[in-house]
């Protein structure tokens, strides 16, 4: 198990937003279910909510596919990555 976390870019239909924060656990199986914590402003993260496509980007090429599940009004979200 390894521990994703830090600054990084939220993608939301190809747009970059700056200034997130996230924390990802990644699993060594192929789990199918994998969660994590997204932080940022909530307006972003609520129309990143209901958006066809979300990412986000670590920067030096890792960039996961994930879904928001539930945002906080204090700008918190829930996450699930996409995929294996």
């Amino acid at each position: 198990m390894d521990l994703k976390a830090g600054r990084c870019r939220l993608i939301v239909n190809g747009t970059e937003l700056a200034d997130f924060s996230c924390a990802i656990e990644l699993l060594d199986n192929a789990e199918p279910q994998r969660f994590g914590f997204l932080s940022g402003p909530v307006d972003q993260l609520k129309a990143a909510q209901i958006a066809k496509w979300v990412q986000v980007d670590f920067g030096h090429g890792e960039i996961f596919d994930i879904r928001i599940l539930q945002v906080s009004d204090s700008g918190i979200a829930l996450i699930r990555l996409q995929g294996g």
